[in-house]
């Protein structure tokens, strides 16, 4: 990302973890700026609660547009998780659909999640079969290139289908 300037110029990442429960680590700070935390999987996914962090971020922290000045655009939201929602999450979802986003993508390493429960978040559910790391850089690498210069050539929208396979470890469900 920070090889792109239109990247550094307009981007900014925050990341927000769950367990039990959940915690932002990083406030949103701009791409240039960004320091990526490191991460541990851990036994509780509280799926209920990280929507409505999310939410909460979103609403301290992303600039809303008025006739006077330019807003941030919608934010685009990347979940990674690695099994079974282990609280109330419908409740998590109904006050997540309520905010306009640019885009929703829920990851799922391995195979002990329903994935139909990722369905009720978004349609952009990416299954992965294998926990092993370079898989997960296979799929960013393969995302970034190969999406990145697609979306550039289509005047900004993407269509996976369009693109080369992505790593065989990897499937949209």
């Amino acid at each position: 990302m920070r090889m792109d300037p239109n990247t550094n110029e307009t981007a900014w990442l925050s990341v927000i973890t769950f367990g039990s429960d959940a915690k932002q680590i990083v406030p949103l700070t701009e791409a240039v700026q960004f320091q990526p935390p490191v991460l541990t999987a851990g036994g509780s996914r509280a799926l209920g609660s990280v929507l409505k962090k999310v939410v909460e971020c979103v609403e301290n922290e992303v600039v809303k547009g008025t006739k006077e000045k330019k807003g941030d655009w919608r934010p685009i939201v990347f979940i990674i998780t690695c099994g079974e929602p282990t609280d109330d999450y419908k409740s998590g979802i109904q006050e997540f659909k309520k905010c306009k986003w640019g885009q929703v993508v829920v990851y799922v390493v391995g195979s002990d999640a329903n994935i139909e429960n990722f369905h009720e978040i978004t349609e952009n559910v990416v299954a992965f079969s294998s926990t092993d790391t370079t898989v997960f850089a296979d799929f960013l690498k393969w995302l970034w290139i190969d999406a990145g210069t697609e979306v550039k050539e289509t005047t900004g929208s993407c269509n996976v289908h369009e693109l080369p396979p992505p790593p065989p470890e990897i499937s949209f469900v």
